[in-house]
């Protein structure tokens, strides 16, 4: 075509050695070059051919990478396989816990893993639920590739000192074998496929009438669960169990301790105790 330049090839001068060229264009189509050439001799010989005499190949590539769906994953080493409040779930994770972040990319990415971290290509934060960001930082992430794959994992531990909210993970400046960049910044927000729950569950006591009256040999009130509300380190509402000392009566008078407890997501239990003060009329 017009936009493909020929000319002799440096030092020959011969007519016999020659040169073809041709710049990439944004809208040419991804896949191998193909090529024809037809040459004439001075007598009306013609020769056309049309592949290379060894194996090697171009490949025109103007697409940047972009994130596979289907490779996104996010999972901690908490066994929860026994279900029950006392191990949380699989989108929860607690200090201690280790969180593995499973990625991959349309196609091979040229920079070396090694430096994904350190040159900022590969970032993970926590977004609690004010929208506030904390990144985590370098030295606590391992990135690792699956040979031969485009499959990637990013891990970390959870701290203690790390905030409550969700993962999110983003990648920017990564470039694949033809140099096409990964444009803008790709961002994958786990939202709650997995929330980092930072601290042990709270309770909210003033719901509850720590003092009772009784007479006539009436009892007072017997506490009941939702007397106390609980949430998580990400304020999500928890269901409480309340405990009541046993041989206590309520139709006397005394002090008796109550005892309220909760479990997060995440496994983690944590009760608050009031003295119930119980007074005859």
């Amino acid at each position: 075509t017009n936009d493909v330049t020929v000319a002799e090839t440096t030092g020959h001068s011969d007519k016999m050695n020659w040169t073809a060229s041709y710049t990439v264009a944004t809208a040419d189509t991804d896949g191998t070059v193909s090529f024809s050439i037809t040459a004439t001799d001075p007598t009306g010989n013609a020769t056309t051919v049309t592949a290379v005499n060894d194996t090697s190949a171009v490949t025109v590539d103007t697409t940047a990478p972009t994130l596979v769906a289907a490779d996104y994953g996010i999972s901690h080493n908490r066994d929860v396989s026994a279900g029950t409040a006392a191990v949380g779930d699989a989108a929860h994770a607690a200090a201690g816990n280790e969180v593995t972040i499973d990625f991959g990319f349309s196609e091979s990415i040229k920079n070396a893993i090694g430096d994904w971290l350190g040159d900022g290509h590969v970032v993970i934060k926590i977004v609690d639920s004010d929208s506030a960001e904390t990144q985590l930082a370098n030295n606590r992430i391992t990135l690792s590739h699956t040979a031969d794959t485009n499959q990637y994992k990013a891990k970390f531990t959870v701290a203690s000192g790390d905030p409550s909210g969700k993962v999110k993970i983003t990648f920017s400046g990564l470039t694949d074998l033809a140099g096409n960049t990964v444009g803008g910044t790709l961002t994958k927000s786990f939202n709650n496929s997995m929330i980092i729950l930072n601290a042990v569950p709270s309770f909210v006591t003033s719901g509850f009438d720590a003092a009772a009256t009784i007479s006539d040999n009436a009892a007072a009130t017997s506490p009941v669960a939702s007397d106390v509300t609980s949430t998580d380190s990400n304020g999500t509402a928890l269901t409480t169990s309340v405990s009541i000392p046993n041989n206590t009566n309520f139709k006397l008078a005394g002090t008796y301790s109550i005892t309220w407890t909760a479990v997060d997501s995440a496994g983690q239990s944590a009760n608050t105790s009031v003295d119930y003060v119980i007074s005859d009329d």
